[in-house]
């Protein structure tokens, strides 16, 4: 019997990915993938992410936490997802919006920075990273990336 409950929970484990923020995304999904479990309006990209192997290839309008944004997916070399990016469509008064949201849901950031400009960091669920950082001039851009196995102060 306790042999049964271990394959189940093993089986469990293996079959169930990290969801990143949306019902419709988990890491490591193909793009053929996100793009069948995506919304209509899926647009293709092929855009480089600055220090980084990831590319962004696919874009969608997206509402999150109350707020329009423009959601953008990276894709690693292998075509698995590997990061969501976010951008407030009205970033002067959603992204103010936004950092409270993250707090309200995510609780006390596990790191943060605040000059020369604000940077905050959360794990969630122990899956996804999420990161917040606002320039001076208003705008920001929320990051989601799986959570790095070996980083004991965020929860992997």
């Amino acid at each position: 019997m306790s042999r049964l409950l271990s394959i189940i929970a093993l089986a469990a484990v293996i079959t169930t990915p990290a969801r990143a923020e949306w019902e419709w995304t988990r890491w490591g999904m193909t793009t053929h993938a996100v793009r069948l479990a995506a919304p209509a309006d899926l647009v293709r990209l092929d855009e480089p992410v600055g220090r980084s192997r990831l590319r962004m290839l696919l874009s969608v309008e997206i509402e999150t936490m109350g707020i329009a944004a423009h959601a953008r997916l990276g894709f690693s070399r292998a075509g698995e997802l590997g990061m969501v990016e976010l951008r407030p469509v009205d970033p002067v008064r959603d992204c103010p919006a936004a950092a409270e949201a993250l707090s309200r849901r995510l609780g006390d950031p596990v790191s943060q920075r605040h000059t020369p400009s604000q940077r905050l960091l959360w794990s969630d669920d122990g899956t996804n990273l999420i990161e917040f950082r606002s320039a001076g001039d208003g705008a920001c851009v929320i990051r989601l990336t799986p959570l790095p196995k070996r980083q004991p102060y965020l929860g992997g």
